[in-house]
């Protein structure tokens, strides 16, 4: 291979897109839709850059993998990680089984260590488990799903006063006020400033979820991100309003799904809202696949103050530890918790 790094023009920018649009198309996409669609969830994001493009070159000069680094901001306890999504990581299928991703992987860390990340994350698809393993990134989140029976006597009930409509842009400064008291307290969400609201009102679109928000007396109480039939998988309330309302914002977006999943940490402050309902809570760990985070500086955590890595990498174990990460094995071993930190990298910031 005669080049592996930061995309050194547009024209290896433009064909690595292009290697990223076909691995990713659907079968009902054509090309160019594919490539609009992987153009602006990655171009128009505000953490890409002309630096975000990583490609390997073959010996003649043409792209033959790419992979995208994004920029986010992770809030941890007090401190805020700096990460970088490592998004879209493709091998042209003529230069598939030649080590190829090998050295992909290898120059996407090094570009990610060059602009002194915190954190690295993948999203990674269920073919390729156990991949990213080997580059020292493992499973943080738990899958963790909320699933609830609408009681009989809010089905088909409106509160009055109460109204679900789809979201605007004018309405958007109130959902980020509404995600910041909502995610505060939990693990794998990143910070949102006014240019990634706007960015991710057009993205739910590009998804097929709807962005809905919930008012009262025209006051955005709520907002949610949803599939129409019942899967919620963003989900915020304000404080002040009561589990009737939110019941009945969760019936108003899916009127006809007597059950309801709700993706969201067991932690999420909503949960406080079903005390004594029909509900139930699956979580599962992975350590090979799903949402995975290399940490590339052991300074994020006094856990790893005295960690000697003989590979550069550190293992699930410590991963976990350092960004206090509670394990389904291990539940309830604080002294008073059942349910400890679980990391979770919300839909809407996954790229």
């Amino acid at each position: 291979m005669s080049y592996a790094g930061i995309a050194r023009d547009s024209r290896e920018r433009q064909d690595a897109l292009h290697i990223a649009a076909t691995s990713f198309r659907s079968a009902t996409c054509s090309h160019d839709v594919s490539i609009a669609r992987k153009a602006f969830l990655l171009e128009q994001h505000p953490g890409y850059s002309n630096e975000s493009a990583i490609v390997v070159c073959s010996d003649v000069g043409s792209v033959i993998a790419s992979a995208f680094l994004i920029d986010c901001m992770l809030p941890l306890g007090s401190k805020k990680l700096q990460g970088v999504f490592v998004s879209s990581i493709s091998v042209a299928e003529s230069s598939r089984g030649n080590g190829v991703s090998r050295l992909l992987m290898d120059a996407a860390i090094n570009a990610a260590k060059g602009r002194c990340a915190d954190l690295a994350i993948v999203i990674a698809r269920r073919a390729v488990d156990y991949f990213y393993n080997r580059f020292g990134f493992w499973g943080v989140s738990q899958y963790s799903r909320v699933t609830l029976r609408v009681p009989e006597r809010l089905m088909n009930v409106t509160a009055k006063q109460l109204a679900t409509r789809p979201t605007a842009e004018p309405d958007l400064a109130a959902c980020a006020e509404l995600y910041a008291d909502s995610y505060k307290g939990l693990l794998g969400h990143c910070e949102r400033p006014p240019e990634l609201w706007e960015y991710i009102l057009q993205k739910s679109s590009y998804l097929g979820l709807r962005f809905d928000v919930m008012t009262f007396v025209d006051e955005i109480v709520g907002y949610a991100f949803h599939d129409g039939v019942g899967n919620f998988h963003e989900l915020t309330i304000g404080a002040e309003t009561t589990s009737s309302d939110a019941f009945t914002f969760l019936t108003d977006c899916a009127p006809q799904s007597e059950f309801l999943t709700l993706h969201i940490p067991p932690t999420h402050p909503f949960l406080w809202r079903l005390h004594g309902q029909d509900v139930s809570l699956t979580i599962r760990e992975c350590p090979y696949g799903g949402h995975m985070v290399r940490i590339l500086n052991k300074k994020i955590s006094p856990a790893l103050k005295n960690v000697r890595l003989g590979n550069g990498m550190f293992d699930f174990f410590q991963t976990h530890n350092a960004l206090g990460i509670s394990s389904v094995t291990d539940v309830g071993s604080n002294s008073g918790q059942v349910v400890r930190g679980s990391f979770n990298i919300p839909l809407m910031d996954q790229i």
